[in-house]
């Protein structure tokens, strides 16, 4: 039987119960030693209930005692030094937001992470060889920590049960990812992000995006962080192919949905299963009803972390980068800048000038 490992706890208020309930499901499986976030009456009352430290400075609270996990619920009162400070001290970040929302507060590569098996889609006609993300679970290039994306959608067992379907679609031709839920289980940010990096791993850098915002926000900030509503992005890809992004936060029903359409075949991939259709509209082959409640997000953080955990004995060391941060930065960042503008940005265009500073 595996050791219990032990976690270290980042969250804001909003983020407690999904913080309680993924906890519970991981069960004896994982210790928390501490907690932190700002000084809020609720962060008080999950450490209470924990027995555990409590600190609203996440460097000092991983200093007395460095842990093999850090949840980091939220980005609120943290930084990218404090994630890297973790990360040096050998703990595996699982990030449930983006850690850099510009690109000054982005990760070294050295951090960076991807996939530990190719993604759907990876070897598809037409499909991208390797563009660049604070990834998935296979551990940076220092050899002490990493920094996990979690729940990482190529890690639900929909879209592992349909890696033999890409076979049956041919030349890829359009991808629509849906992503929908409340916020207290994610940001806006945090579910574009994840969108962007889902369509990086299917093909290249987008050419043109073209993005709208609607919902309760007046104008739109300039700081991603600070986006809600209802976000949907519309993007020219290469050789022709059209990708659509459609992400809410304030969705009465959540879950993530991708949809690949070949000039073969159609893959719907839904976080719990998956349907393939030929061209003409027959069902080939499912791994589940369409109707089946959609796992809950804590049980997809649950999943993917528990997956980890007992991957730890035989974890390999890092492969060659696929999907980067600065490329999905330069996705959400040229969205962002589209719903301000209402025309088409480019996100090459983020990454040069990224690239020139």
């Amino acid at each position: 039987m595996a050791e219990t490992a032990e976690v270290m706890i980042w969250t804001s208020p909003d983020r407690v119960p999904l913080v309680d309930e993924t906890l519970k499901l991981m069960g004896p499986s994982v210790r928390p030693i501490g907690v932190g976030g700002p000084r809020l009456a609720e962060i008080d009352q999950l450490a209470q209930r924990l027995d555990c430290p409590r600190e609203d400075d996440l460097r000092k609270l991983l200093v007395d005692r460095p842990a093999q996990f850090v949840l980091l619920a939220s980005m609120d009162d943290a930084s990218r030094d404090d994630v890297l400070a973790a990360v040096g001290q050998g703990s595996t970040v699982l990030a449930l937001e983006p850690i850099a929302s510009n690109f000054d507060q982005l990760p070294p590569v050295a951090v960076a992470v991807k996939p530990v098996a190719p993604p759907l889609g990876a070897h598809a006609p037409g499909s991208a060889q390797a563009t660049g993300v604070q990834g998935t679970d296979t551990g940076n290039r220092t050899g002490k920590g990493r920094i996990i994306w979690v729940p990482a959608f190529e890690k639900s067992s929909g879209w592992i049960s349909a890696a033999y379907a890409e076979q049956e679609l041919g030349g890829v031709e359009f991808i629509s990812v849906s992503s929908f839920g409340q916020a207290n289980d994610c940001s806006l940010f945090a579910r574009l992000y994840d969108a962007w990096r889902i369509i990086l791993m299917l093909d290249d850098l987008s050419e043109q995006t073209t993005a709208s915002l609607s919902g309760p926000l007046r104008e739109v900030p300039e700081d991603p962080r600070g986006i809600t509503g209802h976000l949907g992005v519309h993007t020219r890809l290469t050789n022709g192919r059209t990708a659509v992004l459609q992400v809410s936060d304030r969705a009465g029903r959540s879950g993530r949905v991708v949809q690949i359409i070949g000039d073969r075949g159609h893959l719907c991939v839904s976080e719990a299963g998956y349907r393939l259709y030929d061209a003409v509209g027959r069902c080939l082959d499912k791994s589940t009803e369409a109707s089946q409640q959609p796992p809950s997000y804590a049980q997809l953080i649950a999943s993917h972390w528990a997956d980890l955990i007992d991957r730890l004995p035989t974890a390999q060391p890092p492969k060659p980068l696929r999907v980067t941060d600065d490329a999905v930065l330069a996705c959400c960042l040229a969205s962002l800048l589209s719903t301000r503008t209402g025309d088409p940005e480019s996100p090459q265009k983020f990454l040069d000038l990224h690239n020139r500073v």
